[in-house]
């Protein structure tokens, strides 16, 4: 995946997790989760979590919710 744009996840369903697997951090736009408040964690590959965080810079809100797979 390369880009997550506005509402691209938009869902009625509870999300609580996402899972991420490209080495690369897709760039976002817009508001790409409509539902962040309800998400406990983002996944992504392991090592990676410092350059998803430099990716997504203007997201903030998402940085302490990114968690590295083990």
């Amino acid at each position: 995946m390369k880009k997550v744009g506005d509402q691209a996840l938009r869902t009625n369903s509870t999300v609580e997790t996402i899972t991420f697997e490209g080495e690369e951090a897709p760039e976002l736009t817009g508001n790409p989760f409509p539902f962040k408040e309800n998400i406990l964690k983002i996944m992504v590959p392991s090592g990676k979590s410092e350059a998803y965080k430099a990716k997504w810079g203007s997201y903030e809100s998402y940085h302490s919710k990114i968690e590295e797979k083990s």
